[in-house]
């Protein structure tokens, strides 16, 4: 007599796989969001500085004025890159080199130390239109934010913040 043998699990290793893989998203979920919102921080600050390098490098190829100007009263609204062709600090049409939106909901991203915190411009040699060089703090609440430093060159650097963000 032949034996016939069925491929299947039984209820008991089916719900000891179940409980196990709950332990598992249990501690892994909340750990995949601190991930995310971590990987989001570094990217719009990534973005940021791209920002300020194309403002940067455009001052220098065209020879003109080039303003990274904030949407709102900072930065956490969007931004605008945008040359001062005609200089009359105004954006007209045709000027506008980039503009990226508004932040995503939660976080921050304001400019302190510079002449004017809602705008940064770069002059034709490179350097920035400012006697002091500044920075821009980038935050989500309740995690360590990022420190983008200009100096008055107009290099960027990045550091994480000292403490975590409120």
């Amino acid at each position: 007599m032949k034996k016939t043998s069925t491929g299947g699990f039984t209820l008991i290793e089916m719900m000891i796989t179940i409980a196990i893989a709950g332990v598992l998203l249990a501690i892994a979920v909340p750990n995949f969001r601190d991930f995310i919102i971590n990987n989001s921080i570094s990217a719009q600050a990534n973005d940021f500085v791209s920002g300020l390098a194309l403002a940067r490098s455009e001052a220098i190829k065209r020879g003109a004025s080039v303003r990274v100007t904030a949407a709102g009263a900072d930065f956490s609204s969007g931004w605008t890159i945008w040359v001062d062709a005609n200089g009359n600090t105004a954006i007209d049409a045709g000027e506008a080199l980039r503009e990226h939106e508004a932040l995503k909901t939660g976080f921050t991203l304001v400019g302190a130390g510079f002449t004017n915190d809602a705008e940064i411009q770069y002059r034709s040699t490179g350097i920035i239109n400012s006697t002091t060089s500044g920075v821009f703090t980038l935050c989500y609440s309740g995690y360590t934010g990022r420190l983008i430093s200009v100096s008055v060159t107009g290099r960027v650097s990045t550091a994480k913040t000292a403490s975590v963000c409120s």
